[in-house]
Protein backbone atom coordinates (compact mmCIF):
# COMPACT_ATOMS: atom_id res chain seq x y z
CA UNK A 1 0.00 0.00 0.00
CA UNK A 2 0.76 3.78 0.35
CA UNK A 3 3.49 4.84 2.54
CA UNK A 4 5.26 7.94 3.45
CA UNK A 5 8.58 9.63 4.89
CA UNK A 6 8.25 12.62 7.37
CA UNK A 7 11.34 14.52 7.83
CA UNK A 8 12.08 17.78 9.71
CA UNK A 9 15.72 20.04 10.41
CA UNK A 10 16.09 18.53 13.67
CA UNK A 11 14.40 14.81 13.74
CA UNK A 12 13.87 15.51 17.39
CA UNK A 13 12.74 18.41 19.21
CA UNK A 14 12.61 19.29 22.89
CA UNK A 15 11.27 22.49 24.91
CA UNK A 16 10.46 23.67 28.08
CA UNK A 17 7.00 25.58 27.30
CA UNK A 18 7.42 29.38 28.11
CA UNK A 19 4.05 30.43 27.37
CA UNK A 20 4.53 30.59 23.58
CA UNK A 21 4.63 28.43 20.38
CA UNK A 22 7.00 26.79 18.57
CA UNK A 23 7.29 26.68 14.59
CA UNK A 24 8.36 23.38 13.28
CA UNK A 25 8.46 23.30 9.56
CA UNK A 26 8.00 19.92 8.52
CA UNK A 27 9.13 17.56 4.96
CA UNK A 28 6.98 14.64 3.77
CA UNK A 29 7.29 12.19 1.14
CA UNK A 30 4.12 10.37 -0.31
CA UNK A 31 4.65 7.11 -2.23
CA UNK A 32 2.70 4.37 -3.78
CA UNK A 33 3.08 0.54 -3.60
CA UNK A 34 5.99 0.21 -6.01
CA UNK A 35 7.38 3.12 -4.08
CA UNK A 36 7.51 5.85 -6.49
CA UNK A 37 6.95 9.03 -5.23
CA UNK A 38 3.61 10.72 -5.74
CA UNK A 39 3.62 14.73 -6.69
CA UNK A 40 0.92 17.36 -6.72
CA UNK A 41 -1.97 15.66 -4.62
CA UNK A 42 -4.20 18.22 -3.15
CA UNK A 43 -6.11 17.44 0.32
CA UNK A 44 -3.04 16.62 2.07
CA UNK A 45 -2.17 16.74 5.93
CA UNK A 46 -0.12 15.68 8.66
CA UNK A 47 -1.47 14.75 11.76
CA UNK A 48 0.80 14.52 15.45
CA UNK A 49 -1.34 12.85 17.82
CA UNK A 50 -0.51 14.21 21.53
CA UNK A 51 -1.33 10.81 23.45
CA UNK A 52 -4.59 9.95 22.68
CA UNK A 53 -5.85 13.31 20.97
CA UNK A 54 -5.11 15.41 18.23
CA UNK A 55 -1.91 17.46 19.21
CA UNK A 56 -1.15 19.38 16.07
CA UNK A 57 -1.23 19.41 12.38
CA UNK A 58 -1.02 20.83 9.43
CA UNK A 59 -2.00 21.42 5.04
CA UNK A 60 1.01 19.58 2.77
CA UNK A 61 1.58 21.31 -0.45
CA UNK A 62 3.70 20.15 -2.94
CA UNK A 63 6.78 22.13 -3.15
CA UNK A 64 8.56 21.96 -6.64
CA UNK A 65 12.04 23.41 -5.10
CA UNK A 66 12.18 20.50 -2.25
CA UNK A 67 10.57 18.22 -4.29
CA UNK A 68 8.24 16.88 -1.31
CA UNK A 69 5.02 17.97 0.69
CA UNK A 70 5.64 20.80 3.26
CA UNK A 71 3.99 22.58 5.94
CA UNK A 72 4.31 23.97 9.47
CA UNK A 73 3.08 22.94 12.54
CA UNK A 74 2.88 24.51 15.88
CA UNK A 75 3.66 23.03 19.14
CA UNK A 76 1.77 25.42 21.97
CA UNK A 77 1.07 23.61 24.43
CA UNK A 78 2.87 20.92 26.77
CA UNK A 79 2.94 17.25 25.52
CA UNK A 80 4.82 14.29 23.88
CA UNK A 81 3.64 14.60 20.33
CA UNK A 82 4.13 12.02 18.00
CA UNK A 83 3.62 10.68 13.72
CA UNK A 84 -0.34 9.69 14.07
CA UNK A 85 -0.86 9.76 10.16
CA UNK A 86 -0.71 11.51 6.79
CA UNK A 87 -4.56 12.06 5.15
CA UNK A 88 -5.37 12.42 1.72
CA UNK A 89 -8.89 13.00 1.13
CA UNK A 90 -10.77 10.17 2.55
CA UNK A 91 -7.39 8.20 2.46
CA UNK A 92 -5.36 7.35 5.75
CA UNK A 93 -1.84 6.38 5.85
CA UNK A 94 -0.18 5.32 8.70
CA UNK A 95 2.83 3.27 7.24
CA UNK A 96 5.77 5.11 7.33
CA UNK A 97 9.49 4.18 5.59
CA UNK A 98 11.34 5.73 7.96
CA UNK A 99 10.79 6.75 12.34
CA UNK A 100 8.96 9.89 12.11
CA UNK A 101 10.40 12.49 14.90
CA UNK A 102 9.27 13.46 17.99
CA UNK A 103 8.40 16.69 19.30
CA UNK A 104 8.32 16.87 23.54
CA UNK A 105 7.00 20.40 25.35
CA UNK A 106 7.52 20.01 28.87
CA UNK A 107 5.71 21.58 31.61
CA UNK A 108 7.67 24.28 34.21
CA UNK A 109 5.44 23.46 36.79
CA UNK A 110 6.31 20.59 39.08
CA UNK A 111 4.25 17.65 38.75
CA UNK A 112 1.90 16.49 41.28
CA UNK A 113 0.36 13.17 42.00
CA UNK A 114 -3.40 13.48 41.96
CA UNK A 115 -5.00 9.63 42.35
CA UNK A 116 -4.71 6.20 41.46
CA UNK A 117 -7.48 3.90 40.54
CA UNK A 118 -7.47 0.20 39.24
CA UNK A 119 -10.06 -0.76 36.39
CA UNK A 120 -11.38 -3.55 34.97
CA UNK A 121 -12.64 -4.11 31.88
CA UNK A 122 -12.72 -0.10 31.66
CA UNK A 123 -14.38 0.24 35.15
CA UNK A 124 -13.60 1.25 38.07
CA UNK A 125 -13.49 -0.97 41.05
CA UNK A 126 -12.26 -0.87 44.69
CA UNK A 127 -11.77 -4.95 44.87
CA UNK A 128 -8.65 -5.91 46.42
CA UNK A 129 -9.16 -9.59 45.07
CA UNK A 130 -9.88 -10.26 41.49
CA UNK A 131 -10.38 -13.28 38.78
CA UNK A 132 -8.95 -12.90 35.53
CA UNK A 133 -10.99 -15.65 33.33
CA UNK A 134 -9.77 -13.98 30.17
CA UNK A 135 -6.09 -14.72 29.23
CA UNK A 136 -4.89 -12.39 27.06
CA UNK A 137 -7.47 -9.86 27.63
CA UNK A 138 -5.34 -7.16 29.27
CA UNK A 139 -8.58 -6.14 31.38
CA UNK A 140 -6.98 -5.06 34.27
CA UNK A 141 -4.73 -1.69 34.48
CA UNK A 142 -3.98 1.09 36.63
CA UNK A 143 -4.92 4.76 35.65
CA UNK A 144 -2.68 7.05 37.27
CA UNK A 145 -3.92 11.05 37.55
CA UNK A 146 -0.70 13.50 37.22
CA UNK A 147 -0.98 17.28 36.83
CA UNK A 148 1.30 18.97 34.75
CA UNK A 149 2.89 16.21 33.46
CA UNK A 150 1.88 16.78 29.80
CA UNK A 151 5.08 16.04 28.65
CA UNK A 152 6.05 13.61 30.64
CA UNK A 153 6.74 10.15 29.99
CA UNK A 154 5.99 7.56 32.99
CA UNK A 155 6.81 3.99 34.05
CA UNK A 156 5.29 1.94 36.58
CA UNK A 157 7.14 -0.30 38.94
CA UNK A 158 4.81 -3.29 40.23
CA UNK A 159 5.98 -5.91 42.58
CA UNK A 160 4.83 -9.16 42.56
CA UNK A 161 4.62 -10.76 45.98
CA UNK A 162 3.94 -14.18 44.66
CA UNK A 163 7.17 -15.02 42.16
CA UNK A 164 9.26 -11.64 44.20
CA UNK A 165 9.83 -9.65 40.85
CA UNK A 166 9.36 -6.31 39.64
CA UNK A 167 7.60 -5.23 36.51
CA UNK A 168 8.51 -2.15 34.82
CA UNK A 169 5.25 -0.87 32.72
CA UNK A 170 5.19 1.84 30.61
CA UNK A 171 1.86 4.49 29.69
CA UNK A 172 -0.26 2.42 27.06
CA UNK A 173 -2.75 5.12 26.76
CA UNK A 174 -2.61 8.65 27.93
CA UNK A 175 -4.63 11.62 27.71
CA UNK A 176 -2.57 14.94 28.59
CA UNK A 177 -5.36 17.12 29.12
CA UNK A 178 -6.59 15.15 31.83
CA UNK A 179 -3.09 13.92 33.26
CA UNK A 180 -4.35 9.96 33.06
CA UNK A 181 -1.68 7.45 32.54
CA UNK A 182 -2.73 4.00 32.24
CA UNK A 183 -1.05 1.11 33.22
CA UNK A 184 -2.08 -2.67 32.20
CA UNK A 185 -1.19 -5.01 34.89
CA UNK A 186 1.85 -7.09 33.86
CA UNK A 187 1.37 -10.99 32.69
CA UNK A 188 4.09 -12.93 34.40
CA UNK A 189 3.73 -16.05 32.50
CA UNK A 190 3.03 -17.66 29.08
CA UNK A 191 -0.78 -18.23 30.59
CA UNK A 192 -1.88 -14.81 29.09
CA UNK A 193 -3.20 -14.43 32.73
CA UNK A 194 -2.64 -11.26 34.12
CA UNK A 195 -2.35 -12.94 37.96
CA UNK A 196 -0.11 -12.16 41.13
CA UNK A 197 0.18 -10.25 44.07
CA UNK A 198 0.98 -6.62 43.05
CA UNK A 199 1.49 -3.59 44.52
CA UNK A 200 2.43 -0.20 42.33
CA UNK A 201 5.95 0.62 44.10
CA UNK A 202 6.82 3.17 42.40
CA UNK A 203 6.64 5.82 39.48
CA UNK A 204 9.54 6.73 37.08
CA UNK A 205 8.90 10.26 35.29
CA UNK A 206 11.14 11.80 32.34
CA UNK A 207 10.71 14.89 30.91
CA UNK A 208 9.46 16.56 33.51
CA UNK A 209 11.51 20.06 35.12
CA UNK A 210 11.35 21.15 39.08
CA UNK A 211 11.92 24.71 38.97
CA UNK A 212 13.15 24.94 42.68
CA UNK A 213 16.23 22.58 41.96
CA UNK A 214 16.57 23.98 38.28
CA UNK A 215 16.66 20.23 37.46
CA UNK A 216 15.59 18.68 33.75
CA UNK A 217 14.43 15.19 34.42
CA UNK A 218 15.72 12.92 31.68
CA UNK A 219 16.05 9.32 30.83
CA UNK A 220 19.33 9.55 32.18
CA UNK A 221 18.10 10.68 35.53
CA UNK A 222 14.78 10.36 36.36
CA UNK A 223 12.11 11.79 38.56
CA UNK A 224 11.34 8.70 41.12
CA UNK A 225 8.29 8.49 43.20
CA UNK A 226 8.57 5.92 45.58
CA UNK A 227 4.70 5.29 47.07
CA UNK A 228 5.57 4.97 50.44
CA UNK A 229 4.07 6.58 53.66
CA UNK A 230 6.78 9.35 53.41
CA UNK A 231 5.66 10.34 49.80
CA UNK A 232 2.09 11.27 51.08
CA UNK A 233 2.73 13.80 52.42
CA UNK A 234 5.49 15.23 50.22
CA UNK A 235 5.15 18.47 48.00
CA UNK A 236 4.48 15.86 44.99
CA UNK A 237 1.11 15.28 45.87
CA UNK A 238 -1.67 17.77 46.04
CA UNK A 239 -2.66 19.41 48.51
CA UNK A 240 -6.42 17.59 49.25
CA UNK A 241 -4.47 14.29 48.74
CA UNK A 242 -1.27 15.01 51.21
CA UNK A 243 -1.72 12.49 53.70
CA UNK A 244 -4.08 10.19 52.23
CA UNK A 245 -2.71 7.11 50.57
CA UNK A 246 -4.32 5.08 47.66
CA UNK A 247 -4.89 1.74 47.81
CA UNK A 248 -2.72 0.51 45.11
CA UNK A 249 -2.70 -3.39 45.62
CA UNK A 250 -4.49 -6.22 44.05
CA UNK A 251 -4.51 -9.68 44.14
CA UNK A 252 -5.35 -11.20 40.80
CA UNK A 253 -6.01 -14.90 40.53
CA UNK A 254 -6.63 -17.27 37.80
CA UNK A 255 -7.99 -20.97 37.82
CA UNK A 256 -5.82 -23.95 38.05
CA UNK A 257 -7.50 -27.61 37.73
CA UNK A 258 -5.44 -30.47 38.45
CA UNK A 259 -7.18 -34.16 38.22
CA UNK A 260 -5.85 -36.73 40.22
CA UNK A 261 -7.01 -40.33 38.61
CA UNK A 262 -5.83 -43.24 36.38
CA UNK A 263 -6.90 -45.05 33.10
CA UNK A 264 -7.95 -48.38 33.19
CA UNK A 265 -8.62 -50.89 30.81
CA UNK A 266 -10.68 -53.70 32.56
CA UNK A 267 -11.27 -57.12 31.32
CA UNK A 268 -11.39 -58.89 34.49
CA UNK A 269 -13.92 -59.07 37.64
CA UNK A 270 -12.78 -58.56 41.27
CA UNK A 271 -12.74 -62.36 41.59
CA UNK A 272 -9.93 -62.36 38.34
CA UNK A 273 -12.47 -64.33 36.09
CA UNK A 274 -13.45 -63.04 32.62
CA UNK A 275 -16.50 -59.82 32.58
CA UNK A 276 -19.37 -61.06 30.92
CA UNK A 277 -21.79 -59.06 28.31
CA UNK A 278 -24.08 -57.12 30.38
CA UNK A 279 -23.43 -58.12 33.88
CA UNK A 280 -23.63 -55.95 36.92
CA UNK A 281 -21.20 -53.49 36.35
CA UNK A 282 -17.45 -52.31 37.16
CA UNK A 283 -16.46 -49.54 39.11
CA UNK A 284 -13.34 -47.42 38.20
CA UNK A 285 -11.18 -45.76 40.67
CA UNK A 286 -11.88 -43.00 42.91
CA UNK A 287 -11.28 -39.29 40.19
CA UNK A 288 -9.89 -35.73 41.90
CA UNK A 289 -10.24 -32.66 40.61
CA UNK A 290 -8.44 -29.89 42.59
CA UNK A 291 -9.78 -26.28 41.44
CA UNK A 292 -6.90 -23.59 42.77
CA UNK A 293 -5.19 -20.57 42.35
CA UNK A 294 -2.06 -20.74 40.03
CA UNK A 295 -0.29 -20.73 43.72
CA UNK A 296 -2.69 -23.64 44.54
CA UNK A 297 -4.16 -21.74 47.08
CA UNK A 298 -7.74 -21.89 47.70
CA UNK A 299 -9.82 -19.61 46.08
CA UNK A 300 -11.53 -16.77 47.87
CA UNK A 301 -14.90 -17.22 45.54
CA UNK A 302 -17.56 -19.81 45.80
CA UNK A 303 -17.24 -23.01 43.86
CA UNK A 304 -20.14 -24.88 42.73
CA UNK A 305 -21.98 -27.78 40.60
CA UNK A 306 -18.83 -29.29 39.67
CA UNK A 307 -19.64 -32.15 37.13
CA UNK A 308 -17.87 -34.54 35.06
CA UNK A 309 -19.73 -36.28 31.88
CA UNK A 310 -18.31 -39.61 30.68
CA UNK A 311 -19.35 -40.82 27.01
CA UNK A 312 -18.92 -43.96 25.44
CA UNK A 313 -17.21 -44.31 22.11
CA UNK A 314 -19.79 -46.25 20.63
CA UNK A 315 -17.64 -47.09 17.59
CA UNK A 316 -15.14 -49.36 19.85
CA UNK A 317 -18.11 -51.26 21.48
CA UNK A 318 -18.04 -54.33 19.23
CA UNK A 319 -14.01 -54.58 19.55
CA UNK A 320 -14.68 -54.80 23.03
CA UNK A 321 -16.94 -57.58 22.90
CA UNK A 322 -20.21 -55.83 22.93
CA UNK A 323 -22.76 -54.54 20.65
CA UNK A 324 -23.09 -50.81 19.14
CA UNK A 325 -24.30 -48.73 21.50
CA UNK A 326 -27.49 -47.30 19.03
CA UNK A 327 -28.69 -50.86 19.47
CA UNK A 328 -28.84 -50.58 23.41
CA UNK A 329 -31.21 -48.29 25.19
CA UNK A 330 -29.22 -46.13 27.00
CA UNK A 331 -29.75 -46.13 31.31
CA UNK A 332 -28.15 -43.73 33.46
CA UNK A 333 -25.32 -45.77 35.67
CA UNK A 334 -23.89 -47.36 32.82
CA UNK A 335 -21.45 -44.93 32.26
CA UNK A 336 -22.95 -44.68 28.40
CA UNK A 337 -23.70 -41.02 28.65
CA UNK A 338 -23.63 -40.15 32.04
CA UNK A 339 -23.27 -36.92 33.95
CA UNK A 340 -21.64 -36.84 37.81
CA UNK A 341 -21.87 -34.64 40.24
CA UNK A 342 -18.29 -34.09 42.26
CA UNK A 343 -18.50 -33.61 46.04
CA UNK A 344 -15.97 -32.09 48.68
CA UNK A 345 -15.46 -31.33 51.79
CA UNK A 346 -12.31 -28.39 51.73
CA UNK A 347 -13.57 -26.70 49.15
CA UNK A 348 -10.31 -27.29 46.70
CA UNK A 349 -10.79 -31.05 45.98
CA UNK A 350 -13.56 -32.40 44.35
CA UNK A 351 -13.83 -36.19 44.42
CA UNK A 352 -15.68 -38.15 42.01
CA UNK A 353 -15.71 -42.46 43.96
CA UNK A 354 -16.41 -44.15 40.58
CA UNK A 355 -17.13 -44.23 37.24
CA UNK A 356 -19.47 -47.33 36.61
CA UNK A 357 -19.09 -49.44 33.23
CA UNK A 358 -21.93 -51.82 31.93
CA UNK A 359 -21.51 -51.57 28.32
CA UNK A 360 -18.37 -52.65 26.60
CA UNK A 361 -16.12 -49.99 25.05
CA UNK A 362 -13.85 -47.13 25.37
CA UNK A 363 -15.16 -44.07 27.85
CA UNK A 364 -13.58 -41.10 27.29
CA UNK A 365 -14.27 -37.57 29.37
CA UNK A 366 -16.10 -35.40 27.22
CA UNK A 367 -17.00 -32.21 29.92
CA UNK A 368 -15.68 -30.67 33.09
CA UNK A 369 -18.37 -27.80 34.44
CA UNK A 370 -18.32 -25.27 37.27
CA UNK A 371 -18.77 -22.14 38.42
CA UNK A 372 -16.50 -19.65 40.07
CA UNK A 373 -18.24 -16.73 41.70
CA UNK A 374 -21.12 -16.98 39.21
CA UNK A 375 -19.27 -17.46 36.17
CA UNK A 376 -19.36 -20.80 34.98
CA UNK A 377 -15.86 -22.23 33.28
CA UNK A 378 -16.14 -25.40 30.94
CA UNK A 379 -13.79 -27.45 29.85
CA UNK A 380 -14.27 -29.74 26.28
CA UNK A 381 -12.37 -33.04 25.62
CA UNK A 382 -9.28 -31.44 24.23
CA UNK A 383 -8.61 -29.73 27.39
CA UNK A 384 -9.50 -32.69 29.40
CA UNK A 385 -7.33 -34.74 27.16
CA UNK A 386 -4.25 -32.12 28.72
CA UNK A 387 -5.03 -32.43 31.89
CA UNK A 388 -5.07 -36.91 32.05
CA UNK A 389 -8.13 -36.94 32.77
CA UNK A 390 -8.41 -40.48 33.03
CA UNK A 391 -10.37 -42.67 29.73
CA UNK A 392 -11.24 -46.19 30.41
CA UNK A 393 -11.87 -49.50 28.48
CA UNK A 394 -14.20 -51.91 29.51
CA UNK A 395 -13.80 -55.54 27.33
CA UNK A 396 -16.23 -58.45 28.00
CA UNK A 397 -16.59 -61.58 26.69
CA UNK A 398 -18.58 -61.54 23.44
CA UNK A 399 -22.34 -63.20 24.09
CA UNK A 400 -22.85 -66.25 22.03
CA UNK A 401 -25.89 -66.17 20.16
CA UNK A 402 -27.92 -69.03 18.47
CA UNK A 403 -30.67 -68.17 16.18
CA UNK A 404 -33.98 -71.16 16.86
CA UNK A 405 -36.08 -69.37 15.48
CA UNK A 406 -37.59 -66.29 13.32
CA UNK A 407 -39.87 -64.75 14.95
CA UNK A 408 -39.32 -61.05 15.39
CA UNK A 409 -39.39 -60.47 19.13
CA UNK A 410 -38.88 -57.46 21.62
CA UNK A 411 -38.88 -57.63 25.36
CA UNK A 412 -37.18 -55.83 28.77
CA UNK A 413 -35.21 -58.02 30.72
CA UNK A 414 -35.42 -58.03 34.54
CA UNK A 415 -32.81 -55.18 35.09
CA UNK A 416 -34.05 -52.70 33.14
CA UNK A 417 -32.25 -53.05 29.82
CA UNK A 418 -34.12 -53.67 27.21
CA UNK A 419 -32.77 -55.60 23.58
CA UNK A 420 -34.08 -56.06 20.51
CA UNK A 421 -33.55 -58.57 18.14
CA UNK A 422 -35.08 -57.77 14.37
CA UNK A 423 -34.85 -60.63 11.53
CA UNK A 424 -34.34 -59.81 7.65
CA UNK A 425 -35.95 -62.12 5.19
CA UNK A 426 -32.70 -63.81 3.10
CA UNK A 427 -32.76 -63.07 -0.23
CA UNK A 428 -31.23 -66.51 -0.27
CA UNK A 429 -32.48 -69.77 -2.16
Amino acid sequence: GMTVRVMDENQHREELFEGKSYDINVYVDIYDNTGEEIPYLTGARLIYMNGSIVGMDTDLKWNTTEKCYTGKMQMATPGVFTFGAVTVGSSTLKATTNTPPTYTCISPEPPEYVSTQLYQSSVATDADYILDSNPGGNDLEFVTVINNAEGATVTAVFKNADDGKEYKVPTTVSNPKKGDFHFVLPTPDTTGYQHGDWTLDRLELVNVYIAATNTMHTAENPLIWTLNDAFWSSDAVCEENQGVSNDLHVQVVSVKVKVIGEDETITKDTDGTDLLFMETGYSTKAIEVKITDQESRKLELNIADVKLQYLLDSTKTQECGGYTAVHITDQNGTGENDTYTLTTNDKMTYVLDKVTLVYAGEYYPNSLTFTLGGETFTYDRTDLQELSVPQYTLSTTTPAVSITGRTNYSGSSTNGRTVTVVFKESTET
